[in-house]
């Protein structure tokens, strides 16, 4: 099913998931703001659902491109910023402001890969590394449940070295690529096979 809502690019339905995670992060914002608690949750949960199923469907359906590729990658960065948003600024304050010297570290790392893939490539990397995809589900399980119950120290200090060694290799990944390319494994397969082999 094709919905041709921009000129010249073809949107399925694992585009329309991502494009959903885009909008559902702005409402799980303003509900976090009202302190609706219980719905923020349940939603998050239901946004991190689509981020496997587009995938998932993508795969299943041989609808992968390029313009999917962003998507997905735009999808996942805004519900994970509108959830630590949420329970960093509204629900678990406290708990980060423990740690925010930390906090602040690892995302002055991912926003200085953020940064330097768009002044590289033009918009963000969507290397989707094994790493990558690990480090997402365990920072998705740890956001459920700490919006669902409280944060799980240990389950915490996972999530974070998961996340900065996924950031180090996205950012190795840039250095190494002259042009955007999609579904890297990670860099042992690059360095393995050589980079002429990513399109």
């Amino acid at each position: 099913m094709k919905y041709n809502w921009i000129k010249n690019i073809d949107f399925d339905l694992p585009d329309l998931l991502s494009i959903f995670r885009i909008i559902l992060a702005v409402i799980l914002v303003i509900l976090a703001f009202f302190h609706l608690r219980t719905f923020f949750s349940w939603l998050l949960l239901v946004g991190l659902i689509t981020d496997w199923l587009d995938g998932f469907l993508a795969r299943k359906n041989k609808q992968t491109s390029k313009h999917g590729a962003q998507l997905d990658s735009m999808g996942d960065a805004s519900i994970f910023l509108g959830a630590v948003i949420g329970i960093f600024l509204f629900f678990e304050t406290d708990f980060f402001l423990n740690y925010k010297w930390l906090l602040v570290g690892a995302m002055a790392l991912y926003f200085f890969q953020l940064g330097y893939a768009y002044w590289k490539f033009g918009k963000s990397s969507s290397f989707h590394t094994y790493s990558a995809k690990v480090a997402a589900f365990v920072q998705g399980a740890f956001l459920v449940c700490t919006s669902f119950f409280s944060p799980w120290e240990w389950l915490f200090f996972i999530t974070l070295s998961m996340s900065i060694l996924e950031t180090l290799e996205e950012i190795s990944l840039l250095f190494i690529f002259k042009k955007p390319v999609t579904n890297v494994k990670g860099i042992y397969w690059v360095l393995k096979n050589g980079k002429e082999n990513y399109s």
